[in-house]
């Protein structure tokens, strides 16, 4: 119902209109056997609380990262790491002396006979029996001078300085 020379009520799903003087009027409709019943105000889990919380703050830093590049090398990091070869033939380490970068690697290759061992002075490594043709691999990640011996020739010593 409207009065003469007034707008209409605008409309608001499931209310019904009526103009009266000084404005509109709502009523609510009687709900019809196909309307959907309201729900609830959603309740949130804590886990999805927790997930809003965190979700925000990384993806900040992933978007700063991808911004700003790839963070700063650590020292050394630039630095190819190598690997020095020890040769053990004639029952001597060949060189018997090698100087290494703290991160490199040392490789001791049998080409004799006999089983050798590459054993540190202090504790440090024990590469167990190095068969013939067999080798073993030790990687120096601080600097220091590291003597090594072999297990079953007494004579047969070596060493390593990492710079």
């Amino acid at each position: 119902m409207s009065l003469t020379g007034a707008p209409p009520c605008t409309g608001i799903p499931n209310r019904s209109h009526i103009r009266v003087t000084g404005g509109c009027r709502t009523t609510q409709r009687a709900a019809s056997p196909h309307s959907r019943p309201r729900r609830a105000p959603m309740q949130h889990s804590p886990a999805r609380s927790l997930r809003r919380l965190f979700t925000a703050p990384l993806t900040a830093l992933a978007l700063g990262a991808l911004l700003t590049g790839p963070a700063a090398p650590a020292a050394g990091a630039g630095r190819t790491m190598t690997e020095t070869t020890v040769v053990i033939e004639g029952y001597e380490f060949v060189p018997a002396s090698v100087t290494i970068h703290a991160g490199d690697s040392v490789r001791w290759v049998n080409k004799d006979y006999d089983e050798h061992t590459s054993t540190s002075d202090e504790p440090g490594w024990d590469s167990g029996a190095i068969v013939p043709d067999g080798d073993f691999t030790q990687v120096f990640p601080t600097r220091g001078t590291f003597s090594y011996h072999c297990d079953f020739h007494s004579t047969l010593t070596g060493k390593v300085i990492v710079e």
